[in-house]
């Protein structure tokens, strides 16, 4: 792949920086991940690639985003909460079709309907989540692969 996962991590933070009135806390990984072991802030983008990748001229995958924000008790918030996780889900879905540094190396092909997101564990929040299918921009050939003291013409012997 000409792009890794981690630049692609990398480049949702740098987002999630620049939406910091918007988002307070990013994570790359699973979601109950996002909140073991570490002091979740919200509101918060959690990002995930989820299994099932396809390698060919093109690399597709898969990237879901979830936008959260904690939910007062009584519910209080809870229609701020999902009107303003919606805005920051959109904001993150623009940024990623159409800003040219993504442009350069990826193509959001897709993105599923949006799905409202609840849990009460640990914190109780609320938001909004939705998956992107990226089609990533290949090199042909062993070009871009580092490969040191190895031959790609010498045959091999069985």
């Amino acid at each position: 792949m000409k792009t890794t996962l981690r630049q692609i991590d990398k480049g949702l933070e740098k987002i999630a920086a620049g939406l910091k009135l918007q988002v307070a806390d990013y994570f790359w990984g699973d979601w109950p991940d996002s909140y073991n072991h570490r002091a979740q802030k919200y509101p918060a983008v959690v990002c995930n690639v989820p299994p099932g990748l396809s390698f060919t001229k093109i690399t597709t995958l898969q990237l879901n985003i979830i936008c959260v924000d904690q939910v007062a008790e009584g519910q209080t918030n809870l229609k701020e909460v999902e009107s303003d996780t919606l805005q920051t889900l959109h904001d993150i879905y623009k940024v990623l079709k159409f800003s040219p540094n993504w442009q350069e190396f990826c193509v959001v092909s897709s993105c599923s309907v949006p799905l409202k997101f609840k849990d009460s564990c640990p914190d109780v929040v609320a938001g909004w989540q939705a998956t992107l299918t990226m089609k990533l921009i290949e090199t042909v050939g062993l070009c871009d692969i580092e490969l040191q003291d190895y031959d790609t013409t010498e045959k091999i012997k069985c």
